[in-house]
C-alpha cells in the first residue's frame, strides 16, 4: 500500500511540475507523471532483478574498470 500511495505522489508531483513542455513543443502533463513515475518504477524492478549487480556495479567502480 505504501508504494501505491507514492507511485500517485510520484504521478502527481510529474503532473504539477510538466517538465516535458517547453515553449516550443507542448506536451500532456500526463506525459511527465508517467516519466517520473516510469523511472522509480524501473529502478525497482531493477534491484528486485539484480540487487547485487547494483550494488557492486557503482558509477565509481564503472569508472575504475574503464581506466
Amino acid at each position: 500500500m505504501k508504494y501505491v500511495i507514492l507511485y500517485v505522489a510520484l504521478f502527481c508531483i510529474g503532473y504539477e511540475l510538466d517538465f516535458m513542455s517547453s515553449e516550443t513543443v507542448r506536451h500532456s502533463p500526463y506525459e511527465s507523471g508517467y516519466i517520473l513515475l516510469a523511472l522509480v518504477c524501473g529502478w525497482q524492478a531493477l534491484n528486485r532483478i539484480m540487487p547485487l549487480r547494483m550494488e557492486s556495479g557503482t558509477l565509481v567502480a564503472w569508472g575504475y574498470m574503464r581506466c
